[in-house]
């Protein structure tokens, strides 16, 4: 049941996060075309306060990861499941509000901290994979097991 409910969450956020990057390009254009970003935008975008709505991100999968298991085996289950979720979600719900991305060789932005960096999506994708199976795993070789990610 705590894997559903951390999927929830996670479905929710990715979607969120879709939405911020779809204003985002209606402001600045369409940057996930290239892969690349152009360089007037890197002259002219406030990176400080992108900097912090990823940090943000990262605070809250790591917060709910926290609440959502006792011991840090099931903990660190609950981030990778929520990451994953979340990380999937999110490219789930630009392709439906915006066809983006065609191709799952289309390039992207992962992440703009430390440095901007990115390459095509299928990527993140397979982290996505691994990083569930990993969750799933812990949880069923852990102490306590119960047999869903974010367990006790």
């Amino acid at each position: 049941m705590r894997a559903l409910i951390l999927a929830l969450f996670a479905v929710a956020m990715g979607h969120l996060e879709a939405v911020v990057v779809y204003y985002i390009r209606l402001a600045l254009g369409d940057v996930h075309g290239t892969g690349t970003i152009p360089p007037e935008v890197l002259r002219s975008f406030p990176w400080g306060i992108e900097a912090t709505r990823e940090v943000a991100t990262m605070v809250m999968l790591g917060t709910v990861a926290v609440l959502a298991g006792r011991i840090w085996p099931r903990r660190l289950a609950a981030l990778l499941w929520t990451f994953a979720v979340w990380d999937a979600s999110y490219y789930a719900s630009l392709r439906i509000m915006t066809g983006w991305p065609p191709s799952l060789l289309s390039p992207d932005i992962y992440f703009l901290l430390p440095v901007p960096f990115g390459g095509p999506v299928w990527v993140p994708l397979a982290a996505d994979v691994v990083f569930a199976a990993t969750a799933a795993m812990l949880v069923v070789r852990g102490p306590g097991s119960s047999g869903s990610p974010g367990a006790a």
